[in-house]
C-alpha cells in the first residue's frame, strides 16, 4: 500500500438500540499531544490511535504499545523504526483496566500478519517481546490485539524497516 489502513472505532451507529447498538460501546482513541483540532487531526493523520470495543461497565486501556531499537526513541502507534542489520526489535505493551479493576485480557502480538506472542493475564498486563533479528530489506509491521470481558482492542501498526 501506498499509505497504511488505520484502524478506527466504527459501529454504524444509527439510534439508540437499534440492532442492539448502544452510543459510545465502540470508540478511537487518538493518542494526541492535545485536545485542539490541530493535534486530533494530526493524530489521526500519522495513525497515533486504536480502536476500542468496551461494555457499559468496564474498558480496556492500552497504555503502552511501541516498538524500540537500540540508540534510537521508540515509535509508537503510527511511527516507523529503520533498523540496521541484525538489529533485534522489543515490542513493548501495557493493558490496563479503565477503572483499575483487574480484568482477564488475551493479548495478541502480530507481526506482518502473524501472531507471533500471545499472553492471557489479569490486568494490569505488561508484555515485552524481544523479535528475532530484522532481515536487510524486510518490512516489518507489529499490531496489537487484545480481547476479554470487558470489550477488545486493536492498536494501529508500529512499522519497522530493514536496512541493506
Amino acid at each position: 500500500r501506498a499509505a497504511p489502513a488505520w484502524a478506527i472505532g466504527e459501529a454504524a451507529y444509527h439510534a439508540e438500540g437499534h440492532a442492539g447498538k448502544r452510543f459510545g460501546l465502540v470508540q478511537t482513541i487518538l493518542l494526541a499531544e492535545g485536545k485542539d483540532p490541530g493535534a486530533l487531526l494530526r493524530a489521526m493523520r500519522e495513525g497515533r490511535m486504536y480502536a476500542l470495543r468496551r461494555t457499559p461497565e468496564a474498558a480496556y486501556v492500552l497504555s503502552q504499545f511501541q516498538a524500540a531499537l537500540p540508540g534510537q526513541p521508540p515509535a509508537e502507534a503510527g511511527g516507523r523504526l529503520a533498523a540496521a542489520a541484525r538489529e533485534r526489535p522489543e515490542v513493548r505493551a501495557r493493558v490496563t483496566s479503565a477503572t483499575g479493576t483487574p480484568l482477564p485480557v488475551e493479548v495478541r502480538l502480530i507481526r506482518s500478519g502473524r501472531v507471533v506472542h500471545r499472553a492471557t493475564a489479569t490486568t494490569p498486563l505488561a508484555l515485552r517481546y524481544q523479535d528475532d533479528p530484522v532481515p536487510p530489506g524486510a518490512r516489518l509491521v507489529y499490531r496489537l490485539e487484545a480481547q476479554g470481558p470487558a470489550g477488545q482492542i486493536l492498536s494501529n501498526p508500529v512499522f519497522v524497516l530493514g536496512g541493506a
